[in-house]
């Protein structure tokens, strides 16, 4: 395996903004949330794009969407 170069220790040696404080995200949920969102519309837009249909769960039972049902 290489050793990295001295270019890549020199971008890595950037100061970078603080690290979040990832209890407090978990803790409040908020970015977790909107990330779990995003991730969900992207893949719903995805299988529409794609002419996939989707699994749901609709009263304990498993119903495939057709793409051209999937609202992301």
């Amino acid at each position: 395996m290489r050793r990295p170069g001295p270019r890549s220790r020199r971008l890595t040696r950037k100061t970078a903004e603080p690290a979040p404080d990832i209890d407090r995200i978990f803790d409040e949920g908020i970015e977790v949330d909107r990330a779990f969102d995003r991730a969900i519309h992207d893949a719903l837009l995805q299988h529409k794009r794609a002419g996939n249909p989707v699994p749901v769960l609709r009263k304990g039972k498993v119903v495939w969407i057709p793409a051209s049902k999937i609202r992301p």
